[in-house]
């Protein structure tokens, strides 16, 4: 049937709306549907490469630009020595011409290497021997190691002081306790040390003071006592072996990050033992609430104590824990400490040695994989075990100071945290652009596509 001039022409349109009388205008010719969709993909072409560009410019403005990686074997390092208060002198040989980057660990506390954060430094370098003199401290933090791209480190020399009793490092006021060379029974760790101030005690005994025959330090064979002021916050826990006579480790009551009982030396808290003196005599009972015995430093080499008490309180005894305690002739468990299996927490003890516990315990199983002599002791297996978490603490771990420096700069490095943003940015962008493309490519196919008759 042929269509009246003046009627509505149901297919030259695929909505009513953009319809019109064949009598007031032509036909609109209706494009291809390949043609519909290389123009949607240009036009999502066009949004894709505006994101790109604005995401680029998001990256250069947010991340900080440095040299190129340095090619492998590019110098070799020779020497990086203090050469005052506050510099040190770099030494390298290079390869190569040019500007590199290199990493250099820092820390809040001269030594304390348990603080490290990587910040970066740019050197200029020449074909042949280099020397750069250098400021100690970057954003107010002490360098301790210079790191090269291709996976080894230098350390820097320092210069030994001498005050008095005491050998230590200084630099830029802040002091570090090598050892003491003096004579006393009973010492008090300074707070001060030439106008420096001493926050890490790094060692006791004097090892260039050593006699070979009756294999001793001389420089602490009379030492019985020793006090730690609130104001070293950092103990190396080695630092008080190899005093063969030391009985006591004091802590002052305001030192913000260790604290002692009876003569041994705990973190703040006292979940944690850290080191019993070597001249410590006869039994010790760990306070009940200890969480964790230093593995390394706890026991080691305490050659007078012969007993040992371990409360349920304790989660784990790590291999070592007892090496060298060559008197010691008991070692009571109180509860369900789990042990190293297959590993000896009694080197260098008796061989003779006894452990003792509940029935049935962790102790007891222990002692007969090893072939000890195990006595049961009466009363029921504790109802509390210790959390296996409990026992993930680092072996001679530094206690947490973080909270002690609330002043101390910010360790996020801005590249980084430039670079983890625009990051972000850059796929939120791209999957507005995609959607974006995707929503114009819908659009374009419905109104291509013919409307239904009624």
């Amino acid at each position: 049937m042929s269509q009246r001039s003046g009627d509505l022409d149901p297919e030259c349109c695929a909505e009513p709306y953009a319809c019109t009388r064949e009598a007031d205008a032509p036909a609109r010719p209706v494009e291809s549907g390949v043609k519909a969709v290389n123009k949607s993909f240009k036009k999502a072409a066009v949004l894709f490469i505006a994101v790109l560009l604005l995401s680029a410019a998001c990256l250069s403005s947010g991340a900080e630009t440095y040299p190129a990686a340095i090619p492998p074997q590019s110098f070799n390092f020779v020497s990086a020595k203090q050469i005052n208060a506050t510099q040190y002198e770099l030494r390298l040989d290079s390869f190569i011409t040019g500007k590199v980057e290199l990493t250099i660990s820092v820390t809040d506390i001269l030594g304390g290497d348990f603080l490290d954060e990587q910040k970066r430094m740019s050197l200029d370098l020449v074909e042949g021997p280099n020397k750069f003199t250098l400021n100690y401290m970057i954003d107010g933090k002490f360098v301790e190691y210079i790191n090269s791209a291709f996976g080894y480190s230098i350390a820097i020399e320092n210069i030994v002081y001498t005050h008095e009793d005491y050998k230590y490092y200084a630099v830029n006021g802040q002091a570090m306790i090598l050892s003491y060379i003096g004579q006393g029974e009973n010492i008090v760790l300074p707070e001060t040390l030439d106008g420096n101030v001493v926050r890490n005690f790094c060692g006791l005994c004097d090892y260039d003071v050593y006699d070979a025959q009756t294999d001793t330090h001389l420089s602490c064979r009379n030492l019985t006592s020793v006090t730690v002021p609130a104001g070293i916050t950092i103990i190396n826990t080695f630092a008080l072996g190899d005093a063969d006579n030391l009985t006591s480790i004091n802590v002052d009551e305001k030192n913000p990050n260790y604290t002692s009982i009876d003569g041994v030396l705990f973190n703040k808290d006292k979940t944690g033992l850290l080191a019993c003196p070597y001249g410590k005599t006869g039994e010790y009972v760990i306070p009940d609430g200890v969480e964790y015995v230093d593995s390394v430093t706890g026991f080691w080499g305490c050659f007078k104590l012969t007993g040992i008490t371990v409360p349920n309180s304790v989660a784990h005894i790590y291999e070592g824990t007892f090496k060298e305690c060559s008197s010691l002739k008991r070692v009571t468990f109180l509860g369900l400490t789990s042990f190293d299996d297959g590993r000896d927490i009694f080197y260098g003890c008796p061989s003779d040695i006894v452990m003792s516990g509940p029935e049935r315990s962790p102790a007891q199983r222990y002692a007969d994989k090893r072939d000890i002599e195990f006595e049961i002791i009466e009363g029921d297996i504790p109802s509390f075990a210790p959390s296996p978490a409990l026992s993930s603490k680092p072996v001679s771990s530094a206690p947490d100071i973080s909270s002690a420096f609330s002043s101390a700069p910010s360790s996020v490095d801005t590249g980084t945290r430039g670079i983890s943003i625009s990051a972000v940015i850059v796929i939120g962008a791209l999957i507005v652009a995609l959607g974006a493309a995707f929503m114009l490519l819908i659009k374009r196919r419905r109104r291509e596509t013919p409307a239904e008759k009624p």
